[in-house]
């Protein structure tokens, strides 16, 4: 029986562990952007890129020998390297190879940001590409470059943008604005004094059709009454003598 007991709470723990979430794990939105799992925070990379046809970094020297030009989320090109998310040379002068393209891009967790991670379209190696979270203005390039043991490509950048929400800005949803919330307002008062006062007049009784309206004999003399009002200012405008008020009641 114990012996029983033990292996339900083994296989308990092995089976909660196998459908656990990684409480960092960042679900991919697209190339530039993911969602962490824990707190819904956004990391958007989008706004470090160049958009024409450059690269964000350009021929950093790596510990491998090698120079390297990079640019997260949009391709670019530089000489032979072409529609490239990171380009290699040996030197300042030497030919130009492709290191990874944006055909496939995943997004991991990493230690304080996330990890890219650019897997070759054909015959090539693994590119990891770390973001770190840091409070800086300028975004920061290190280049680790090629590793034997893992065979894998590893660089790392310090940006603000790695930290939660700091270059996503949320999608407006839309919505009435305070003025189309204003004139709905307006209408729905007009609306209710024509005609609760209508009723109000009917019941009573003392007015027929559109006398039923309220205040009927205000209204109709309210053009007027505008009319009026105008050509006194005009007249007083113009330095007119005829007309210095209105007529004494």
């Amino acid at each position: 029986m114990l012996f029983k007991s033990r292996f339900h709470l083994v296989l308990c723990v092995l089976v909660s562990g196998a459908y656990g979430v990684d409480p960092r794990q960042c679900n991919k939105i697209d190339s530039c952007s993911c969602k962490f799992a824990d707190n819904g925070a956004v990391v958007n990379l989008r706004p470090l890129a160049k958009s024409n046809g450059a690269s964000l970094f350009k021929d950093i020297y790596a510990k491998d020998g090698y120079y390297y030009s990079y640019n997260p989320c949009v391709p670019f090109d530089e000489e032979e390297c072409h529609s490239a998310s990171m380009c290699k040379r040996l030197s300042t002068n030497s030919s130009v190879s492709l290191v990874a393209d944006q055909n496939n891009v995943n997004f991991g967790p990493n230690e304080n940001g996330v990890q890219l991670t650019y897997l070759p379209s054909g015959l090539g190696n693994i590119v990891t590409v770390s973001f770190k979270c840091v409070q800086n203005s300028k975004p920061l390039f290190i280049p680790y470059g090629f590793d034997n043991v893992t065979k894998q490509y590893n660089f790392e950048v310090e940006t603000m943008c790695a930290c939660d929400n700091a270059c996503y800005t949320a999608p407006e949803t839309g919505g009435i604005s305070t003025g189309s919330i204003l004139l709905i307002i307006f209408f729905v008062m007009i609306f209710l004094y024509l005609t609760i006062g209508a009723i109000n007049g009917k019941i009573n009784g003392q007015s027929s059709g559109l006398q039923v309206l309220p205040h009927y004999e205000f209204w109709v003399g309210f053009p007027g009454l505008v009319k009026d009002g105008c050509l006194f200012a005009v007249r007083c405008a113009c330095c007119s003598t005829g007309v210095t008020s209105y007529d004494k009641v």
